[in-house]
């Protein structure tokens, strides 16, 4: 994506990609948490997608090393979120070295989501005292090349971290998550972590109450269809006054609220 100034308004979230991957494999992520008011920023690790260079070691072992991908993504950060702690998103290995960084880098960091994190074992266990941001940890109950079992009791442990089980009616392994029927799942427990709401659960909300049963002046029985607007344009209208106060205070508060009304707005016109 293209990379803000340091002077921007817009906190940051950064896309930290898998081994062997690179940042465009979290672009289908992006629409979901530039709705939550953030400007999304993906990188590609040396030697990854468009970055020149030698490939970095794959291992969390080596985060940490000097010129790692911990010391990159520092580096990034105070190039585009210099005056506000950022988002940060991984996958696998980018899961391990977001959460590396936010142990050395507390400052830096405001929140993590991370999907099938990869952490080494004395990482794994320094976790619950060395970790200052929340965390959302998700994880495919059924995916045996990152095993729950591994992981679960760490992640369990970590007062800040919550996490959050998927799984997924028919498993298949190297299928997509779009594949799988998960991306949905997955875009909607980001916007409640970032948000502050469940994009479905208020959309259930509202269809529960566009048809209802009465009866007419004659007794007799009849649906009553209720007129229901989702929102205008940016204006956020489809979101209840307490949801936008929670999403304001979630991003620090201030400048014009950028809301999560198009993921709103899309589950609720499927839930119609």
């Amino acid at each position: 994506s293209s990379a803000p100034s340091s002077s921007s308004s817009s906190p940051v979230a950064l896309f930290l990609h898998g081994f062997p991957s690179e940042g465009e494999s979290c672009a289908w992520l992006f629409a979901a948490v530039s709705h939550c008011g953030y400007t999304c920023v993906a990188l590609d690790m040396p030697g990854f997608g468009h970055s020149p260079g030698p490939r970095l070691p794959g291992r969390s072992e080596k985060n940490y090393q000097r010129g790692g991908p911990v010391d990159l993504a520092a580096a990034l950060l105070e190039h585009v979120s210099a005056r506000q702690p950022a988002v940060l998103y991984g996958y696998d290995w980018g899961g391990g070295v977001a959460l590396s960084l936010a142990c050395r880098f507390p400052s830096k960091v405001s929140r993590l989501i991370v999907f099938h994190p990869s952490l080494h074992p004395a990482a794994l266990a320094a976790l619950p005292k060395q970790l200052k941001a929340s965390a959302l940890v998700l994880w495919v109950q059924q995916d045996q090349f990152h095993p729950l079992s591994k992981f679960k009791a760490a992640y369990m442990s970590a007062p800040r971290c919550t996490l959050q089980v998927l799984k997924a009616k028919q498993w298949q392994a190297g299928r997509t998550l779009k594949q799988l029927g998960l991306d949905r799942d997955v875009t909607s427990a980001i916007v409640a972590f970032l948000g502050g709401f469940d994009p479905r659960a208020a959309a259930r909300q509202v269809t529960e109450g566009l048809h209802t049963g009465g009866r007419d002046a004659e007794g007799k029985e009849v649906t009553v269809v209720r007129a229901v607007t989702l929102d205008r344009g940016e204006g956020g209208e489809g979101l209840s006054d307490s949801e936008r106060r929670t999403m304001a205070e979630r991003r620090g508060g201030g400048g014009e609220e950028r809301e999560a009304v198009g993921e709103l707005k899309r589950v609720m016109e499927e839930g119609r």
